[in-house]
């Protein structure tokens, strides 16, 4: 792999070296800016993302009312930390800002979205894995799953549906 210097000499422009950061993201590259690793983080749909996203659908009911994570989920959820990030199948969003209000706190608030719910309920399936950098897809693995299988056989399925949702501690 040639280095951005032997591609643009000694002041290559904040273009190119973005340009070059973008084209060596996959293997990981040395940005030439800042001097920090770049690399896309492929994250896989695991388990507690599933138990958390059909936690966050059975408390916003049927109508996908927005939910106050912090203050009404179980420990478990919060320790995990997981809810969030399945926001990028877009699965949960945060809820839309009233434009009555000059000031409106949102960090917390989820709900989930037309898809999230019929991921839950094993109408469609999502990307297995998303490939993030900057905190943006930036790819998607080809594999798919449901949530069925993103349980990957640590949770019941039905037993979640129910709502019991066991309580460990050390999650």
């Amino acid at each position: 792999m040639s280095s951005v210097t032997d591609l643009f000499g000694d002041n290559p422009s904040l273009a190119e070296a973005r340009q070059y950061v973008f084209d060596n993201l996959e293997r990981g590259v040395q940005c030439p800016c800042c001097d920090k690793h770049a690399a896309v983080d492929w994250r896989p749909f695991n388990p507690n993302m599933a138990r958390a996203l059909i936690w966050l659908v059975l408390e916003a009911g049927p109508e996908m009312r927005s939910v106050l994570v912090p203050e009404g989920a179980p420990r478990w959820l919060t320790a995990t930390n997981q809810l969030p990030t399945t926001a990028h199948w877009g699965l949960i969003e945060k809820p839309p800002r009233d434009p009555r209000l000059k000031k409106q706190k949102r960090s917390g608030w989820w709900k989930p979205t037309a898809k999230g719910v019929d991921f839950v309920y094993r109408h469609c399936r999502i990307k297995m894995k998303a490939g993030i950098y900057n905190h943006k897809v930036v790819g998607w693995s080809a594999e798919e799953t449901d949530i069925v299988e993103a349980l990957a056989g640590e949770h019941d399925y039905q037993d979640l549906m129910l709502g019991h949702f066991p309580f460990v501690e050390d999650e």
